[in-house]
């Protein structure tokens, strides 16, 4: 199924005709992506993307915590890039980072900038 992705300024919304909604947000920010749909990263649960994939040996994965606020109700949930979730009557998913790892030691959580998109 192809999904569209659109690409924002930190905290800028927008819609395609297909009706996904995206947001850049840095980490603890509200994302509102849609008028009943927001959420919080508050965590980073699993990062092994590598900084050069020639050179990586591991499953590249980005695991997140949030707090998925639909119509007043919370939910805490945690978000694979890549993998959409059922949410309200449309799907959420991490579609990436442009953080990239750091080659020792871990990035500290401010530093992280998150790309989220919620379609119907």
């Amino acid at each position: 199924m192809h999904k569209p992705i659109l690409a924002f300024a930190a905290l800028t919304l927008g819609a395609s005709s297909a009706g996904a909604e995206s947001a850049s947000v840095p980490m603890f920010a509200r994302a509102q992506l849609s008028d009943d749909v927001s959420l919080v990263t508050y965590g980073i649960m699993r990062d092994t993307r590598c900084n050069d994939p020639k050179l990586c040996f591991q499953d590249e994965r980005l695991v997140v915590g949030v707090v998925v606020t639909v119509d007043g109700q919370r939910r805490d949930m945690m978000l694979e890039m890549g993998v959409p979730v059922p949410v309200a009557d449309g799907w959420l998913e991490l579609t990436g980072s442009p953080t990239q790892p750091r080659l020792s030691g871990a990035t500290p959580l401010p530093e992280y900038q998150l790309d989220y998109s919620f379609y119907r």
